[in-house]
């Protein structure tokens, strides 16, 4: 049988703007978890932390998920067997976790022994609060154990306002990454409510992901922006929709001579969604991809180049927001930097460039919503 915590609030609260702050602890002695999940319950929280200890034996394989009533709002892989993130979890050894979050921002971070290890987001503009925690094994093995204790959660619950909606639409520069801290869609969203600004960001990054149909190219066979662009984007009814596409669209393969999206379907596909999304009273904010590292041929630069120039034309004539990534990079060459210093691999940012990123952004979109 599953264990189960109703835990009843007998602390007093009190009131402070307005919001009802709650400390309480849940569970303080020692607990060893192997087959079944252990639950625990508490009042509704619209801004708050999870704070435990834990203690993992090897090859251990479980999650932690937080919930609205039975939704899923967020699950994080306690995982010895990969190692994820730049900070991972050790075995055999008492560590920390606290899993903050604040609804307002709809996002939730991640700390291990007091270190970021990451931050997601709640894609649910839905969510208004979380009530219940869960850590469960993924296997139901007597040896696949962990072991818990001084399990608190501090917080407060209150009215959300209203909040920004937010789309970031892209391939695997957008996409979450969990080799990274985060992504830009995963930092913009704290950085836009420290500018005041209530708001929900939902990534739509899918990796390979190019601006047609599948049936355009399918070397990658994902939904492409075209065939996802009312199921994943409108949807949502953003108030602004980040939009990066280019490099998939570039890419020659094998002895191909013609690039997936050739460039004249590559200006017909964006200046579709841009129309689209307009006419559903989204603004934009356009990007240019990331320019390519050393590893890749003169050639590929130059030839994703000229997609570049594309989506330059079109911020200009349509007068949209535009963030030029491209530019940007080149001008940190001309300035004696290492581009690759900002790319894991020569094509895909790392957390260096993701929070200059969404520094960026949130400049741009504190500008365009005054």
């Amino acid at each position: 049988m599953k264990w189960k915590l109703i835990i009843s609030i007998l602390l007093v609260s009190f009131l402070f703007s307005c919001k009802n702050q709650i400390e309480v602890l849940l569970q303080k002695e020692e607990k060893s978890i192997s087959v079944e999940p252990t639950e625990f319950e508490f009042s509704e929280i619209a801004s708050g932390t999870i704070h435990f200890e834990y203690c993992i034996e090897s090859g251990f394989m479980g999650e932690l998920v937080l919930q609205n009533q039975d939704e899923i709002v967020f699950e994080y892989q306690i995982n010895t067997n990969i190692k994820l993130y730049p900070i991972n979890n050790e075995i055999a050894k008492w560590q920390q976790i606290s899993v903050s979050w604040n609804l307002e921002s709809s996002s939730l971070s991640v700390f291990i022994n007091e270190q970021l290890q990451t931050t997601r987001l709640v894609n649910s503009e839905k969510i208004t609060s979380i009530n219940k925690l869960i850590i469960k094994p993924r296997k139901s093995d007597s040896k696949n154990k962990i072991r818990i204790r001084n399990v608190t959660y501090t917080g407060e619950n209150y009215q959300l306002p209203e909040r920004l909606k937010i789309v970031a639409f892209g391939n695997s520069t957008t996409a979450f990454r969990n080799t990274i801290t985060g992504v830009y869609s995963q930092r913009l969203s704290e950085l836009l409510l420290e500018e005041g600004i209530p708001n929900v960001v939902f990534n739509e990054g899918i990796g390979g992901s190019h601006t047609g149909y599948l049936s355009d190219n399918n070397r990658h066979r994902v939904k492409h922006a075209l065939d996802r662009l009312e199921s994943h984007v409108l949807v949502h009814q953003p108030d602004i929709t980040i939009i990066c596409f280019g490099i998939n669209d570039s890419w020659f393969d094998g002895n191909n001579d013609k690039p997936r999206i050739p460039i004249f379907e590559f200006e017909k596909n964006l200046k579709y969604i841009m129309d689209t999304l307009q006419k559903a009273g989204s603004q934009i904010i356009l990007m240019t991809p990331n320019a390519l590292g050393k590893r890749h041929e003169k050639w590929r630069y130059d030839n994703t180049e000229k997609y570049v120039e594309i989506i330059r034309k079109l911020a200009v004539e349509n007068e949209i927001a535009l963030i030029d990534q491209w530019q940007i990079f080149e001008e940190y060459v001309i300035s004696g930097k290492d581009i690759d210093g900002f790319l894991l691999d020569g094509t895909h940012p790392n957390d260096k460039w993701h929070e200059e990123l969404a520094e960026l952004l949130a400049e741009k979109i504190k500008s365009i919503t005054k």
